[in-house]
């Protein structure tokens, strides 16, 4: 029996290399490693997938329903048109129509000045000066809400 080391020798030294045999091997060496770096972007992006379905479902439900359409009490309602009334005459600088919005006992030292009378006349001098000064009033939003008997507008 032949040793390995003969046969070795015998098939290098009778066979030629097979033509194209190295560029043979560099082709299976790049589609090896582009088969792994196409495989490593696959996986990413079904873990990304994945990532995002879970994000998506573990999201509560009522975000993707629109909002059920508010009841208004009408005291509130009621409580809101005067609120607004009196707002659109105090803008227009207009007194004796705000007053008409006003109980008889109302408290009006936020509005007007301590030392001016709380009343139509204190309330006509607090008007004046704020047009004087050019004052603008400017209203966002206006709601009202129910505390026992009381209504209140903010």
């Amino acid at each position: 029996m032949p040793d390995i080391q003969e046969v070795y020798e015998m098939v290098t030294k009778q066979k030629p290399p097979e033509p194209g045999a190295l560029e043979r091997q560099q082709k299976r060496q790049v589609r090896t490693a582009r088969n792994k770096k196409i495989g490593a972007f696959v996986v990413a992006a079904a873990i990304g997938v994945v990532a995002i379905v879970l994000i998506l479902m573990s999201r509560p439900a009522d975000l993707t329903t629109p909002a059920a359409t508010p009841t208004v009490n009408p005291a509130d309602a009621a409580a809101e048109g005067v609120a607004m009334g009196f707002l659109d005459a105090y803008g227009a600088f207009d007194a004796k129509t705000a007053m008409t919005y006003v109980a008889a006992d109302a408290d009006l030292t936020g509005l007007i000045d301590p030392q001016v009378p709380s009343d139509t006349k204190g309330l006509s001098l607090m008007l004046s000066w704020l047009k004087a000064s050019g004052y603008e009033q400017t209203i966002n939003s206006c709601k009202a809400s129910t505390v026992a008997s009381d209504t209140r507008v903010v």
